[in-house]
């Protein structure tokens, strides 16, 4: 319990210093984000193609449509699944490449790049 406290102060103090620096870069290829409440991976930033990983659907979204609320500091799925809660499916939906099949376990490495809501 100690840790799980100490992660997420640790968490809390780097969304309060760096939450404006990051929210003007792009989160990443293959990272996740969570948007209006739904964890998502990025397939292309540029673009805005984003899947949401509890149903795999596939979106185009324009960033400047959303404000970041929460920097997640690009900590691994793993670091947070303690801090913020991810469904088994939605972990089982994250995509990391090839060589996944035989190293499931990557899945959880992947980067927790923020979380956004809608401005509209």
């Amino acid at each position: 319990m100690d840790d799980l406290l100490a992660k997420k102060q640790t968490l809390e103090e780097y969304n309060e210093k760096n939450l404006k620096e990051d929210s003007n870069k792009l989160p990443g290829t293959l990272d996740i984000v969570k948007i209006n409440g739904r964890w998502a991976q990025v397939y292309c930033p540029a673009m805005g193609r984003i899947r949401f990983l509890d149903n795999n659907l596939g979106v185009i979204i324009s960033w400047e449509d959303y404000k970041m609320i929460r920097s997640f500091a690009g900590w691994p799925v793993y670091l947070l699944k303690g801090l913020e809660y991810f469904a088994p499916e939605e972990i089982l939906n994250i995509r990391w490449g090839p060589e996944q099949a035989a190293d499931p376990y990557l899945k959880e490495v992947v980067s927790v790049f923020g979380a956004y809501i809608s401005k509209k």
